[in-house]
């Protein structure tokens, strides 16, 4: 919290005032007192009967004073803007040379500070009493002493010394709830369940600490708590409040924070206003209090019935654990079956989360590091380095739910032996060196080779983030393919203060997105050792574009067609048409006896705008589609020799109509830095990636598609099934806020789907059921669960972050805390860090 009182200069102040306490008796200690009385500022003060170790045990306007609560003050108090004080027979004296070095009442302040510090302009304390204002606290904790000058009896530490309240006004923050109500055990820390006593709205929800407190607005809410009943919704909005809030000197408020319709109110205590089982803010789904189009009313019950009702009433929720770390900045959503989970660090401070799902054999973990270079990119590299024998890298950039564009996501295979706790432990050895703490214990008995996926999130220049998920590459399908990708594909990662919400979606399906995927294949001969990986794409991708719920259609140009005019293949929407571009026996082939020059980015310009253009509403033309997206699929073994810069052809498909259409660019490639085919590529620079990276494709490896073996084949279709969700991430429904994959249910009205479907629990799955692309939002159906006609009911229920980190480098404190020093992201409060001592 930060400080809001200031102090004037300091001068001297003696007020003529005595302070006898006439009928108190005169004392030395409390030993000449008698029995349940103690020696207070040098008079005898009779105790409330109740014995205390610190000031929370007494009540407010009470101190504990040599085991005693003792209440009053001293006759004389200064507390609000009175004189200073001499006090007869203690010692007490503003005139006193000494004064430095006595703390009369034991509370922290010497007494010549008492008596100089000026507060507000005319306040002091007391120098003889604990607790000027006697709000319960004691002035040198609320002016964050740790220390006192003299040997005495009763002195408190405060336990947040960066935070300061008034010890002259009872009521810091002018919210009319005292500091002592506020700070509940006094000890100067805003602790769990304490509001802030140096801030009018402690949570920043827009609403007072007292009208929440007090209920003003409807219910008593919690002053820390945003959301109050966790459904979702804002207190503020569920209570009709608008702009502006109750602190704008303090609080950031967002639009979010207020109601758009105050003529409606739901119950902030309450999750489900209408008992109908599904939760208030899972029915206004953007959150503004009012029912807009595509929403369910929160106040009326009938409306969630049918595919509602089945997939967001909250007893028919997926679950998800929440794990978080301060330290290391970070929030991760898993599955309720990663049973073994524990913090990692460096032996300094704490770096990230471990954790392992023994039921589907999944290990990992999530740590902040230092970064490596200029860019996510270079942490994926670095990361393939710390991971060790790895290959088949397949990579995609992507921007992260909370808007860090910064950040790559990929997938490899790992052929080291071994246990897959020991496996990950090395990685994390790795990067935190060899006295890192919280590694995963015993073993797993699981051994290799192993599927690895990886996220790489740039924050700032100082912090990335690594998040990376194994598994036994045996297993690396189906089921196990997602769960994986729930882990470590772009949506369970957060920052620390980031807090969930449901999320509840009905909606009309739509069928048949149209999508133009215009394959560009390198004809020349060094491609001739390449033909079986050139079949294996076409094939699989034939394969997958059949249980597809896209109006598709695919094309073909190679990189010689910058000087044959003739090299390339018209749009068909006939898989068997399109497999025989990808195979040697067909006349149809691409062949290998194209120009020794492969020029793809300037063949593919050249051919889009020259050939493929303008659009056209008739499919049977050789023409781009009104209404289609463009998806590019680059297969080569060699870098590309167009003559243009990188940027040039990067910035062309990123408006490649001219009216702002993006032609997203995916690549089957030669790794950048090897050589395929004796195609050498190493030290030049990576021109189709560069393109791929720019508009958000996926980066595939050509030798996988040379391999035969069980793991070869399931990279295979992971790139492909990668392309093709990629592409229709621009087609299908998309949701209105970034989910937590792990979380999410489908539900179809039943009779709804093309084939046999489970209707009200649709699968995760490829072929038949629903999968969805993390970067776009968008879902899409396949197979026998396509709904057979536009206008099928559909509910869509998950789990979504809410972004309340107010610093991208992980500093809730606002970088207010000094070494050693660091910022506690609970409380928002500086702390001693793990290794300060």
């Amino acid at each position: 919290m930060k400080q809001t009182l200031l102090l004037a200069s300091i001068v001297f102040f003696v007020a003529g005032c005595s302070c006898s306490n006439t009928g108190d008796t005169p004392c030395a200690n409390t030993s000449e007192c008698p029995a349940k009385s103690v020696c207070l500022a040098g008079f005898c003060k009779e105790s409330t009967g109740a014995s205390c170790t610190k000031p929370a045990d007494c009540g407010l306007n009470e101190q504990c004073v040599s085991g005693l609560c003792v209440a009053g003050g001293t006759g004389g108090g200064t507390g609000g803007g009175g004189g200073t004080m001499v006090m007869t027979g203690t010692g007490c004296d503003p005139n006193r040379s000494d004064n430095a070095t006595r703390d009369s009442d034991c509370d922290g302040l010497n007494d010549a500070e008492e008596y100089s510090t000026v507060y507000g302009g005319t306040s002091h304390t007391d120098p003889c009493y604990g607790d000027t204002d006697h709000d319960g606290i004691l002035d040198g904790v609320e002016m964050g002493r740790t220390s006192t000058v003299a040997q005495c009896s009763g002195f408190v530490a405060d336990a947040d010394p960066t935070s300061k309240t008034d010890p002259t006004s009872k009521d810091s923050d002018g919210d009319t709830l005292e500091d002592g109500a506020e700070d509940k055990n006094r000890d100067g820390r805003v602790d769990p369940g304490e509001s802030n006593p140096t801030r009018v709205d402690s949570d920043c929800d827009g609403i007072s600490d007292a009208d929440e407190v007090n209920g003003t607005k409807g219910c008593a809410t919690d002053p820390l708590k945003v959301d109050t009943d966790g459904d979702g919704l804002p207190d503020g909005v569920e209570q009709g409040v608008q702009a502006p809030g109750a602190d704008n000197g303090t609080c950031k408020y967002s639009a979010t924070l207020f109601d758009t319709d105050t003529a409606t109110k739901t119950n902030a205590c309450g999750e489900d206003s209408d008992g109908d089982g599904v939760m208030d803010g899972a029915e206004d789904g953007n959150h503004n209090g009012k029912v807009d189009m595509g929403e369910l009313d929160p106040k009326a019950p009938g409306d969630a019935a049918g595919p509602a009702q089945t997939a967001c009433a909250t007893g028919n929720l997926r679950p998800v654990t929440i794990h978080s770390t301060g330290y290391g900045d970070v929030e991760l959503a898993l599955a309720p079956s990663f049973a073994d989970v524990s913090k990692v660090g460096d032996g300094m401070a704490e770096r990230g989360i471990a954790f392992y799902d023994p039921t589907n054999q999944i290990a990992g973990f999530v740590i902040s590091v230092t970064p490596a270079g200029n860019d996510a990119n270079a942490d994926e590299a670095l990361g393939r380095v710390k991971l060790g024998s790895v290959s088949g890298s397949l990579v995609q950039n992507f921007t992260t739910w909370d808007n860090f564009a910064q950040s790559v996501r990929a997938t490899y295979d790992h052929h080291g032996p071994g246990d897959l706790k020991t496996r990950v432990n090395d990685v994390l050895k790795a990067y935190l060196g060899g006295g890192a703490t919280g590694l995963l214990a015993n073993a797993a008995s699981v051994s290799g080779p192993y599927k690895v996926q990886a996220e790489y999130v740039r924050r700032t220049g100082t912090r990335s983030l690594v998040l990376v998920a194994i598994t036994p590459a045996a297993s690396y399908s189906g089921q196990q393919l997602f769960r994986v990708d729930d882990t470590a594909g772009g949506t369970a990662l957060a920052q620390f203060g980031d807090f969930t919400a449901t999320g509840c979606e009905v909606f009309a399906a739509s069928v048949n997105a149209k999508v133009d995927f215009l394959w560009v294949v390198d004809d020349s001969c060094s491609m001739a050792d390449s033909q079986d990986a050139v079949g294996n794409a076409g094939n699989l991708f034939a394969q997958k574009l059949t249980t597809a719920g896209l109006d598709w259609r695919a094309g073909a140009v190679t990189t010689s067609f910058y000087a044959d005019s003739s090299a390339f293949r018209g749009f068909t929407n006939a898989s068997n048409i399109m497999k025989t571009w990808f195979d040697k026996n067909s006349v149809n082939w691409f062949g290998t006896d194209g120009f020794a020059t492969e020029e793809a980015l300037v063949s593919t310009q050249s051919y889009v705008q020259n050939t493929l253009f303008p659009r056209t509403n008739d499919p049977s033309q050789n023409k781009l589609r009104d209404g289609a997206s463009l998806h590019l699929i680059v297969l080569s073994d060699t870098e590309d020799q167009s003559p243009g810069s990188a940027m040039t052809y990067a910035s062309y498909f990123m408006n490649y109509d001219g009216s702002g259409a993006k032609a997203t660019v995916h690549g089957i490639l030669c790794p950048e830095g090897t050589s395929c085919n004796d195609e050498d590529t190493v030290g030049t620079p990576g021109r189709v990636q560069s393109a791929i990276r720019t508009t958000g494709g996926v980066i595939g490896d050509i030798n996988v598609f040379q391999g035969t073996s069980t793991q070869d084949r399931a990279q295979q279709a992971n790139t492909i099934d990668a392309i093709v969700s990629a592409a229709i991430g621009g087609t299908g429904h998309q949701l209105t806020r970034p989910p937590i994959n792990a979380t999410i249910k489908v539900a179809i009205e039943p009779n709804g789907t093309k084939g046999t479907c489970f209707v009200n629990d649709v699968p995760r799955d490829r072929n038949n059921g629903w999968d969805i692309d993390s970067a776009t939002r968008r879902m899409v159906f396949y197979g026998n669960c396509i709904p057979k006609q536009a206008g099928i009911k559909v509910a869509v229920s998950y789990k979504y972050w809410n972004d309340n980190s107010p610093d991208v480098s992980g500093d809730p404190c606002g970088g207010m805390c000094v070494a050693p020093y660091v910022c506690e992201p609970g409380t928002k409060a500086c702390v001693c860090a793990p290794n300060c001592g």
